[in-house]
């Protein structure tokens, strides 16, 4: 009986620590997957301002007024590109307070389960008491009645 509860304990840990190995890759793939989209995103937004900035130089050769606007419009842009980042930033913190609470339930799973298990221990130990002190019982009550 205590091989089978040392399977079944052993069993039970293989499966808490595979599930947490596996939703460490996943965590892990979607971090790496929002770091890339924000590292693509800030070198189009350094071209986009570099584009800016040229179009602002010729521009001020010919219009002043119109480089009012297109300043304007650049401020626009990093304002813009600001509230990205800012979002990028949140989502992140996000996936993050996603995994701890993961990570926390895988926990409090594994204490569950080695409760159980000692639980069916205790049991199986009160079991064996009891078939033993029958079994000391019917043993007096065959030397009584001999």
């Amino acid at each position: 009986m205590a091989v089978i509860v040392d399977v079944v304990i052993l069993a039970l840990i293989v499966g808490v620590v595979s599930l947490a190995v596996i939703l460490a890759v996943i965590v892990g793939a979607v971090i790496l997957a929002v770091i890339v989209g924000a590292v693509i995103l800030a070198v189009i937004v350094v071209a986009v301002i570099l584009a800016m900035i040229v179009g602002v130089m010729v521009l001020a050769v010919i219009v002043e007024e119109v480089v009012l606007v297109v300043i304007v419009v650049v401020v626009i842009l990093v304002v813009i590109v600001e509230t990205v980042i800012l979002v990028v930033i949140v989502e992140t913190v996000i996936l993050v307070v996603i995994v701890v609470v993961v990570i926390l339930v895988v926990i409090v799973e594994t204490v569950i389960l080695v409760v159980i298990v000692e639980t069916v221990i205790l049991v199986v130990i009160v079991e064996t008491v009891i078939l033993a002190v029958i079994v000391e019982t019917v043993i007096l009550a065959v030397i009584v009645g001999a």
